[in-house]
C-alpha cells in the first residue's frame, strides 16, 4: 500500500534531497590552481612556485645568498577548497644533467659575451636551475680542449663562464671537447660531459638536492581570487599569519 505524501518518512526523504540541492548550489567549485605564481612585495627575496596538472609542484626560494628549492606533491584541502597543501619530498643528493634543449637557453647563456668590444670566447658554459629560475655562481668549471691542454675557472653571479680565445700556438685551432663541473663549496662531486662539435655554449643543469633544504615538510598556502580559476595564493605560516603572496604569473 502507498504511503501518503505527509508521511513521517516522505517528509524526511524530502528534507535530504531539498538540503542536498541547497548543498549543491552554494558549494564553491573546487579551484583550477595549476600553473606558475611568483612571489610579490618582498624586499630581497625572490619565489616562484609552479603546480603541475599530475599532482606535482616546484618551489624556489631565494633570500641574499641562501636559496630553496623544493618538490614534492600538492592537493588542495578544505571544505571549500580554499586551501593548498604541499607536502615536500625528502631531498636528493645534488647532481648535475646535461640539458637536451641547448638551443632554448644559448642566447641567454652567451649573454654580454656577444658584445664585440669584449675578447673573443672559444666557449661559454653555464650553470643553471632552469626549472626554479636560478644560476648558480662559483661552480668550477673545466675545459679539456682538443690539444691535450684544460683550463677552469669558477662561474660568475650570473652562472656564466667564458673561454677566451688564446693567440699563442699551441692555441691555435682548439676547441673544447669535454667539459667537467663541479661545485666545492656544497661537496658536490665532479660530472663530465663531451661538447658537440662547433657549439659556442654549454648549459648543465644544477640540481641541488639537500643543498638547498625546503622550508618545511607540509607548507600551506590560502587559495585567493574568483573562481574556477585561483588568483593568487597566500603562503601561511605556522600560527596562520601570513608570510607572503604568490601571485599567478
Amino acid at each position: 500500500m502507498k504511503r501518503p505524501l505527509h508521511h513521517p518518512l516522505h517528509r524526511s526523504l524530502l528534507l535530504a534531497c531539498a538540503v542536498m540541492l541547497s548543498r549543491a548550489a552554494f558549494a564553491a567549485p573546487t579551484p583550477d590552481v595549476v600553473g606558475t605564481y611568483v612571489l610579490e612585495g618582498q624586499r630581497e627575496m625572490v619565489a616562484s612556485l609552479r603546480l603541475e596538472r599530475d599532482g606535482r609542484f616546484r618551489l624556489a626560494m631565494s633570500y641574499g645568498a641562501v636559496d630553496t628549492d623544493a618538490q614534492g606533491r600538492w592537493e588542495v584541502a578544505g571544505e571549500r577548497g580554499d586551501r593548498l597543501v604541499l607536502t615536500t619530498d625528502a631531498p636528493a643528493e645534488p647532481s648535475f644533467a646535461w640539458i637536451e634543449d641547448q638551443a632554448s637557453h644559448a642566447e641567454r647563456c652567451m649573454g654580454g659575451y656577444r658584445d664585440p668590444s669584449r675578447p673573443p670566447v672559444i666557449l661559454v658554459a653555464c650553470v643553471v636551475t632552469p626549472d626554479a629560475g636560478l644560476v648558480w655562481e662559483n661552480m668550477q668549471v673545466t675545459a679539456h680542449f682538443s690539444n691535450g691542454l684544460s683550463r677552469s675557472g669558477l662561474t660568475t653571479r650570473h652562472g656564466q663562464l667564458g673561454f677566451l680565445a688564446r693567440t699563442e700556438a699551441q692555441w691555435q685551432g682548439a676547441t673544447v671537447d669535454r667539459l667537467t663541473v663541479s661545485y666545492p663549496r656544497g661537496s658536490v662531486p665532479p660530472q663530465t660531459f663531451p661538447v658537440p662539435p662547433g657549439a659556442r655554449t654549454v648549459v648543465v643543469q644544477f640540481n641541488p638536492g639537500r643543498l638547498t633544504s625546503p622550508p618545511a615538510e607540509q607548507i600551506t598556502f590560502a587559495v585567493k581570487g574568483p573562481r574556477p580559476e585561483a588568483a593568487a595564493l597566500e603562503m601561511l605560516a605556522p600560527d596562520g599569519s601570513s608570510s607572503g603572496t604568490f601571485r599567478r604569473r
